[in-house]
């Protein structure tokens, strides 16, 4: 019982930890609406999100989803929200030297069946388009226009393939256009029929609550309804608007 303590105890502090890695209060960025959403599965988990301005202009985006669950994903992702912390300190902030940089050094510290799925954006408030660029994760969604575009374009998985190659693409964002993020925990989730709300059900559930005030609580709130809060998986959504 003593040790079971202890190691509550430890994950207790380690989940503290977590926690302070992760952005406390969204930046206020001039033209940018942003809300962002997480919960996890267990005490510690395997996602992570962060909004990081570069500069007056410039705003970086990313979301990020480790393979598994629990302590170990937690280990990982740390090490990559230290390693673009880093990076982004350097003057780094190329998206394709990021995603190499990063796939390199998780083929070092990892095994070969640990991988994480990534997606990173640059905002350019002084232009009408962005740069992203998406290794294996979930497609961030462009709304723009009465459209949705899907922003799946990059490479493979960060830490799988040692000669990975990543590219970096561009799209328009203009003032009303939005940007939904999410990690696979909200589309794999399962409504009260134990069927996934997938992609169609993301889209759904944003189309009824664009309109909303705070989006982010809206889109929580459905989904807890949906699920009846029962999830088996991390899950993380970021939402940015150009105003």
């Amino acid at each position: 019982m003593l040790e079971k303590e202890k190691l509550e105890k430890e994950i207790m502090i380690a989940k503290e930890i977590q926690q302070k890695l992760l952005p406390i209060n969204i930046p206020d960025i001039k033209g940018l609406e942003i809300q962002t959403g997480m919960i996890t599965y267990h005490q510690v988990g395997g996602d992570y999100y962060d909004i990081l301005p570069i500069n007056k202009n410039k705003t970086l985006i990313i979301i990020a989803d480790v393979s598994g669950k629990g302590i170990p994903a937690s280990l990982i992702m740390s090490a990559v929200q230290s390693s673009v912390k880093t990076l982004i300190l350097k003057g780094v902030y190329d998206l394709e030297k990021i995603a190499y940089t990063l796939n390199k050094l998780l083929i070092t510290i990892t095994e070969s069946n640990k991988f994480v799925a990534l997606s990173l954006i640059l905002i350019d408030k002084n232009s009408n388009k962005i740069e992203y660029l998406n290794a294996g994760h979930t497609a961030p969604l462009l709304f723009s226009g009465g459209k949705i575009k899907k922003l799946k374009e990059g490479g493979p998985v960060i830490g799988l393939l040692d000669f990975a190659s990543y590219k970096k693409h561009k799209t328009e964002f203009r003032k009303g256009d939005f940007i939904f993020m999410y990690t696979d925990g909200i589309s794999e989730a399962k409504n009260l029929n134990g069927e996934e709300i997938g992609e169609e059900g993301i889209i759904k559930l944003i189309h009824e609550g664009k309109n909303q005030q705070d989006l982010s609580t809206y889109f929580k709130k459905k989904l807890f309804e949906i699920t009846n809060q029962v999830f088996e998986d991390d899950i993380t959504y970021i939402y940015v608007k150009k105003v």
